[in-house]
């Protein structure tokens, strides 16, 4: 998916010609209605010069009843186009753009990688995609404003029909009007963006310490959070009453200026007509056009103002959205096709900083089938290696291989397809702990979703809930770390991929979750090509081949017995992992 646009106008304008189908007569009806609307001062204005000629009543009869006429049908079609312009803008229109944006946010928000979630708060992601699909509305008192603009454009033509000098007059008016109350307006402009990004502060503060809250009352921390929070409700304060004044200025100032302005026009008008430059008729029309102009010409510079501040919100809420992915999929990638599951690195140069490099010239061969467990200090590499492998990074050079094909070649939908990931800390969404175990294959039957429950020995303690397979996972229905370890496992199990990748997920779990775990981990691994990164390792007992990784390097590879024998890194680790048991029992 392409990056979205990063004006607020192209953005709009890329939704509205994906519905041409409803822009288009939806642009005509606004258009013909405005010049409907106008053709009955115009109308009228013709009848006051029939009735200045010094005709009889019978002469002038018909043409005043076909004016009379044209006035009636052109208020009735007017009014009729007017209402089919508001359905098509703010039903039809509104509706169908409001869940393509939402779906398209959506979409191109969770394309990133993971290290941009890591560097950006969720809540305020979250908040600009639901403000960017909000601007589906914003649509309905766009089409207006630019409707109000065809009005100024078809006043403009009717008063050059009356007095070119007038009509020029007029729109030296317009242009002089635009230019000083915008360019006023760039402060107002520039204080709505800093009180958006101010806003968003406060938000990303507030879903960060709701989401962290756990960890937040563990440390004591919620004078530090509610400091942290009045400091920046201070800033937004601060901002935003700045920002209220002056667009409160700018408001009356423009009412005192486009009273000036109207009056002055009307002097005007009688200076000509008094020259004998226009007809009463003329003045007439003129009277009306303007009675109108003042207030359109008022509500345009105004809300023109206040949609800079939206345009100025929607192009700061663009940014994440008009930013390239930092991983994409190639031009020509195809699916990822695992027959016999080989994994390789091969000459694999990676860093999280460029000009240091945690892997040089890394090189790594797991045959299919095989079950690898992966240790060492932190630091070492463990969790860069599996992250690799998922590519939620990539490499700087080098490349890495599966059955054969370089996994920048191949989709990353279906290269995580192919992966079953237990990371060591449970990831449940706020659903029935059904529809978390079932996440691992969409469309699997309750059936085969008890079976995973069970051969991940949870199916007892889920049965035992109130609710069964129908139990909410939220705030009220808490489980213990074991539990949600389980259910992981349940998940990765009904998933069924070709490779597993164990992140340490038994090292924070009691003795008894840890057995549990264990004996489900042994179900699975049966078949697969297995990477399991161990804190614990008694975990490791059932590995075909261990590593030890030290400075992005492999500093020892072999089997479990192979690597006590050489009483090096791998030997040390597992002494002080005795002792330390020996200690606690």
């Amino acid at each position: 998916m392409k990056p979205f646009p990063k004006s607020p106008i192209a953005y709009l304008w890329l939704y509205a010609m994906k519905n041409k189908k409803i822009f288009l007569p939806l642009a005509i009806c606004g258009i013909l209605s405005v010049v409907l609307e106008k053709m009955s001062p115009y109308l009228f204005s013709q009848m006051v010069a029939l009735f200045g000629e010094e005709s009889k009543f019978a002469d002038i009869e018909n043409k005043i009843w076909f004016l009379l006429t044209g006035m009636v049908l052109a208020t009735v079609f007017a009014k009729v186009l007017s209402n089919i312009f508001h359905y098509l803008s703010a039903v039809r229109f509104r509706a169908t753009v409001y869940k393509q944006m939402s779906l398209d946010c959506f979409r191109y928000i969770n394309g990133h990688s993971v290290s941009y979630f890591a560097d950006n708060m969720a809540g305020s992601l979250a908040q600009k995609s639901e403000q960017l699909a909000g601007n589906a509305s914003f649509y309905s008192a766009l089409f207006y404003y630019l409707s109000d603009i065809v009005q100024l454009i078809v006043i403009f033509v009717m008063l050059m029909s009356v007095n070119i000098m007038f009509a020029c007059a007029f729109m030296g008016f317009l242009l002089l009007s635009i230019l000083v109350l915008f360019r006023i307006g760039k402060l107002s402009i520039n204080l709505r963006s800093a009180m958006v990004e101010a806003k968003n502060k406060v938000s990303g503060q507030m879903i960060d310490t709701l989401q962290n809250n756990f960890f937040v009352r563990v440390f004591n921390g919620f004078d530090y959070e509610k400091k942290r929070l009045h400091k920046e409700l201070l800033s937004e304060s601060k901002i935003t009453n700045k920002s209220v004044n002056v667009e409160a200025l700018q408001s009356q100032g423009e009412k005192l200026y486009f009273q000036i302005i109207y009056i002055l026009f009307l002097f005007y008008g009688f200076y000509l007509w008094k020259i004998g430059q226009i007809k009463a008729a003329d003045m007439v029309l003129i009277f009306l056009l303007l009675q109108n102009v003042s207030d359109t010409v008022s509500y345009l510079i105004h809300r023109g103002i206040i949609y800079s501040g939206v345009f100025a919100e929607m192009r700061t809420n663009l940014i994440p959205f008009s930013q390239p992915h930092e991983i994409e999929d190639a031009v020509n990638a195809s699916p990822l096709q695992v027959k016999q599951g080989n994994i390789e690195f091969r000459h694999v140069n990676f860093g999280y900083h460029k000009n240091r490099l945690l892997f040089k010239n890394f090189n790594l061969t797991i045959p299919a089938g095989q079950k690898v467990g992966i240790v060492g200090a932190s630091g070492g590499g463990k969790s860069s290696l599996i992250n690799l492998l998922q590519r939620f990074f990539d490499v700087s050079s080098g490349e890495i291989l599966i059955d054969g094909q370089n996994i920048k070649a191949v989709t990353q939908d279906s290269l995580h397809q192919a992966i079953s990931y237990v990371p060591q800390t449970s990831s449940l969404l706020e659903r029935s702990i059904a529809e978390n175990i079932a996440y691992g294959r969409v469309g699997a039957t309750l059936t085969e979703v008890k079976k995973a429950a069970k051969d991940a020995y949870a199916a007892e303690f889920i049965e035992a809930l109130p609710n069964g397979y129908k139990t909410l996972l939220n705030a009220q229905n808490q489980l213990s770390g074991g539990q949600m370890q389980r259910l992981s496992i349940a998940r990765a199990l009904l998933k069924d991929a070709p490779i597993l990748v164990l992140d340490e997920a038994t090292s924070a779990l009691d003795s008894e979750s840890e057995f549990y775990i264990q004996k489900a981990i042994e179900k699975m691994l049966q078949g697969k090509t297995v990477i399991a990164v161990a804190h614990r390792l008694s975990t490791l007992k059932n590995m075909d081949r261990i590593i030890v990784l030290e400075k992005g390097k492999i500093a020892e590879d072999g089997t479990l017995e192979e690597l006590l024998n050489c009483k090096g890194k791998f030997y040390q680790y597992w002494t002080l992992q005795k002792l330390e048991g020996a200690k606690h029992e």
